[in-house]
């Protein structure tokens, strides 16, 4: 009788391997939007000294190479009320990947003299999304600058 229950089973899990490979459908391949930018730094903050003589530099990547260049422009706001040019500069506001290329960067430099009295502010730099496509990769990187 145990025997019976046995081979049972054995013959009900080849019949199941059969129905699966039987069964399956090969899916689509998935279809990445054009363009979809995102911040290569894990975590999604980093920590600046203005007083350290490099600025801070962020790399940005795209999820696509494509054959002709592309911008992405950068938007930054400030929680703590930092305002560009007085506080922070940053050396581009807009990204040009060439063609056939994925990543880029871009840098902030806090102005010294705002922050020598012990100033810190949070930098938010945004990447809008593209053509209707949301993202599902960073999209926005905090900064902050003491």
């Amino acid at each position: 009788m145990r025997y019976k229950i046995n081979y049972l089973y054995i013959c009900f899990a080849f019949l199941a391997l059969g129905v699966s490979f039987v069964a399956c459908k090969k899916e689509d391949a998935m279809v990445l939007p054009e363009q979809v930018p995102f911040f290569l730094a894990r975590p999604a903050s980093g920590s600046y000294l203005v007083n350290t003589a490099p600025p801070f530099k962020v790399r940005v990547g795209l999820t696509a190479v494509s054959s002709q260049d592309r911008t992405v422009n950068l938007t930054v706001s400030s929680t703590s009320g930092a305002v560009a040019g007085t506080h922070y500069t940053l050396n581009k506001t807009s990204l040009v990947f060439p063609a056939g290329k994925v990543i880029d960067s871009f840098e902030v430099r806090g102005v010294l003299s705002q922050y020598l009295a012990g100033r810190r502010d949070t930098l938010l730099v945004n990447l809008p999304s593209s053509e209707g496509v949301t993202h599902l990769l960073s999209q926005t990187y905090r900064v902050f600058v003491r």
